[in-house]
């Protein structure tokens, strides 16, 4: 993560102090679980670049598709074997796509009455508290055809349905990772500080304490389907772990994953669901 990528992106956002973020940040810098995901090319292969594990989770309620990509499937989970799952279990589904492909699983949940019918085969099933959430919304709308739903109507149905999925099919679904937010440290060189610092004076900014400046702390979003990654927050650190300074840009830009990103996004999009927060 750069300093003046992010400034870059600042110089066309509304810039605002966030008091819950900056008053939330500084007790999780030393407790945080800080690995290593870019490493600097030299003859130390310095690591100035880390993001905490312990803090990554989903965000939850910005979904960016809410039907399943063949990016999900990965490892052990393959679209046969989710579909074959579904199709074991005998719910009479009238489904026009072929067997065994991602069409088909995306058919469907664009079934608006599919809780009825694995109710009709399946005695139990486990109703968290999103299921429950969308069960309500929908209900008044299962008996009619996907075709003829509205546009949020859809979505509730496509949410529902592959939350239920999820829930049933364990081991075969995969869960639903969007967009997860990431915490980073950056500790910058004395050539970045240079620029920083010069930036800053030129933003006017405050300059109280930034000679002894030694590392940023970055809030991320990445968005694991789209491969890209935005900035909610800088917060500047002197020697001492002593926080200089916090900023929050709530809308900042998306950018393509980078390198310095591309470590994080390899771990964790591809690795196992975080459970949402």
């Amino acid at each position: 993560m750069r300093r003046r990528k992010v400034l870059k992106t600042n110089s066309i956002v509304v810039l605002f102090v966030c008091f819950a973020l900056i008053c939330g940040c500084t007790p999780a810098v030393k407790n945080a679980k800080w690995t290593c995901f870019y490493l600097e090319e030299g003859k130390d292969n310095e690591c100035r670049n880390y993001y905490d594990q312990s803090s990554t989770r989903v965000l939850e309620g910005s979904i960016a598709s809410i039907e399943f990509v063949k990016e999900e499937f990965k490892g052990e989970l393959s679209v046969e074997k989710l579909c074959q799952a579904i199709k074991a279990d005998g719910y009479h589904l009238s489904v026009k796509a072929p067997e065994n492909s991602l069409e088909w699983l995306n058919d469907v949940l664009r079934i608006p009455d599919l809780q009825e019918k694995i109710l009709e085969k399946k005695e139990i099933m486990m109703y968290t508290p999103e299921i429950k959430k969308f069960t309500h919304l929908t209900m008044k709308y299962h008996s009619r055809s996907f075709g003829s739903l509205n546009e949020e109507e859809q979505k509730n149905i496509l949410r529902l349905n592959r939350l239920m999925l999820e829930n049933l099919y364990e081991k075969d679904c995969p869960k639903a990772k969007y967009i997860i937010i990431v915490r980073v440290r950056s500790v910058c060189n004395e050539e970045e500080k240079k620029d920083y610092l010069e930036s800053r004076k030129k933003d006017n900014l405050p300059m109280t304490g930034y000679e002894d400046m030694k590392y940023s702390i970055f809030e991320l979003d990445i968005d694991c389907i789209k491969k890209l990654y935005r900035t909610q927050g800088q917060f500047d650190y002197n020697s001492k772990d002593q926080k200089l300074e916090g900023r929050a840009f709530p809308f900042s830009e998306w950018m393509n994953i980078d390198n310095t990103t591309e470590g994080i996004y390899q771990k964790e999009c591809n690795g196992k669901s975080k459970k949402m927060n």
